[in-house]
């Protein structure tokens, strides 16, 4: 069973918070994970912390996973090892990336795009380009949820 906190920030709005349960299934490694954060510079950036346990049924229920500061994640020290292009935007499949260093723990770029809704508005395509840590696993198809 696993418990991942969450934080999303998209073109520097107030973040949003969300805590996903679940059981994970023989092909998951979402324990394996830990801190996850993506960036593209200050437009957006994905931060995330899961907690699992394997003792009993639902032994996550009164599990919370702790999530680090973003100011404490995005202030270590850049790496100047990697640099990727980076940038988001709203109604496209693209976009262009300026450089950016790369973070301490982040040692891969990562090009990503879907749809993004928040409550009952509706659905907007958007595009990210940024670093990330190689433990980061998402296939197509995935979807995110963050929030209510």
């Amino acid at each position: 069973c696993y418990t991942i906190e969450t934080q999303i920030s998209i073109e520097k709005q107030n973040p949003i918070k969300g805590t996903i349960k679940g059981c994970q299934d023989d092909k998951g490694d979402v324990c394996n994970e830990r801190v996850v954060f993506i960036s593209s510079e200050n437009a957006f950036y994905l931060l995330s912390n899961a907690t699992c346990c394997k003792d009993k049924d639902q032994c996550n229920e009164n599990i919370t996973a702790q999530l680090p500061g973003f100011s404490e994640v995005n202030k270590t020290f850049s790496s100047k090892k990697l640099v990727c292009p980076s940038c988001f935007a709203f109604n496209n499949n693209t976009c262009e990336g300026k450089r950016m260093y790369c973070k301490k723990d982040q040692d891969k770029c990562f090009t990503i795009s879907g749809t993004v809704t928040k409550g009952s508005n509706k659905a907007q395509d958007f595009a990210a380009k940024g670093c990330a840590a190689s433990s980061i696993i998402l296939k197509s198809n995935t979807t995110l949820m963050f929030g209510d």
